[in-house]
Order: structure tokens, then sequence, then C-alpha cells
């Protein structure tokens, strides 16, 4: 039956999402940590002296380089999770037009 078939695409499509959000919200916890690793890895890098003072600007640029991946990843999972939502509402509308014919062509 096409109806209890839509239902239950409806309702795996709910639980994906459902799954993909807390993916996201666990790399966007990740992301303070991340940032955090690489503030303590410059750090140790400009109290370096003599010969290793030499690497420090090598290492201040990854460290840039790394803080900015976090933040591009930052952004796609706030992309990711605007889509989420709009997804969301759009699952909610077409369970919502779904009821409304349901009751006005009962089987």
């Amino acid at each position: 039956d096409v109806l209890s078939q839509s239902g239950r695409w409806a309702e795996e499509s709910r639980r994906s999402l459902s799954r993909a959000m807390a993916a996201e919200a666990q790399a966007a916890a990740r992301l303070g940590e991340t940032r955090m690793r690489v503030e303590r890895a410059l750090a140790a890098s400009q109290g370096a002296e003599g010969q290793t003072s030499a690497v420090q600007a090598g290492n201040q640029l990854l460290g840039l380089t790394a803080s900015q991946l976090a933040g591009i990843e930052a952004l796609m999972i706030a992309e990711g999770r605007a889509l989420q939502a709009e997804r969301m509402e759009r699952l909610a509308r077409e369970a919502r037009a779904e009821e409304i014919r349901a009751r006005a062509f009962p089987e």
C-alpha cells in the first residue's frame, strides 16, 4: 500500500536525519578540543630556543592552517544543520498534508 510505504519512508527519513544531526553535534563538540591542541602546540613552538626556533615559523603557519580548517568545518556543520532543519520542516509539512488528505478522503 502506497500510504504505508510512504509512512515508512518518512519515518526512515526522520531516523536518518536524527543520526546525521547527532554526528554533526559530535563534530562540533570536537572543534573546541582541536583549537586548544593547536594553541598549545603554537605556545610550545614559540617557547623554543636555538635551532628549533627556525622551525617556529613553519609551526605557526601549520597552526594557522589547522585553525582555518577548523573554521571551515564549523561552517560546514552550520550549513548541514540548516539544511537538516529545513528538511525536518518539509517532512512536518508533508505529514500535516497527509493527515489532512486522510481526513478528507478516508479509506
